[in-house]
C-alpha cells in the first residue's frame, strides 16, 4: 500500500497538483508506519519526500520537522547490527525508536495546533 499510494504522490507530483502529492506522501509514510516491522530506510526515503513536498507548499515547519525523523530512521538504520550479529536487543531497540517517533509526531502536532 505504501509503495501504490507513493506511485499516486509521484503522479500528482507530475501534473503539478502538489498539495494532493504532499497528502498521498503523508499517507504513504504513514502506511509504512503502521506496518508491524516498518522498513526504516523506506520510511526515512518516505519523510525525505513528505519533507521536500512541504518544502515546495511553502511548510517549512513541516518540512524540517520531516528531514528530522529521516535523519533519525537514517541513523537507527546505520545504527542497526549486522545481520550476522546477535539481534536480541533489536526490539528493545525498535520501541526506543517507536517511542522517539510518537514523541516527534506529538510534537508536530502541538506546533501545528499552535499555529
Amino acid at each position: 500500500m505504501s509503495n501504490a499510494t507513493d506511485t499516486l504522490s509521484r503522479l500528482r507530483e507530475d501534473q503539478g497538483r502538489v498539495e494532493e502529492a504532499l497528502e498521498a506522501a503523508r499517507r504513504a509514510r504513514e502506511s509504512q508506519q503502521r506496518l508491524p516491522t516498518p522498513d526504516l530506510s523506506e520510511l526515512a526515503t518516505l519523510f525525505e519526500r513528505e519533507g521536500l513536498l512541504a518544502r515546495r507548499m511553502g511548510d517549512e515547519e513541516r518540512a524540517s520537522e520531516c528531514r528530522s525523523r529521516a535523519a533519525q530512521m537514517r541513523q537507527a538504520v546505520a545504527s542497526a547490527p549486522p545481520p550476522d550479529r546477535d539481534l536480541t536487543n533489536m526490539p528493545e531497540a525498535l520501541q526506543t525508536l517507536e517511542q522517539h517517533l510518537k514523541a516527534s509526531l506529538q510534537h508536530a502536532q502541538a506546533l501545528q495546533q499552535a499555529l
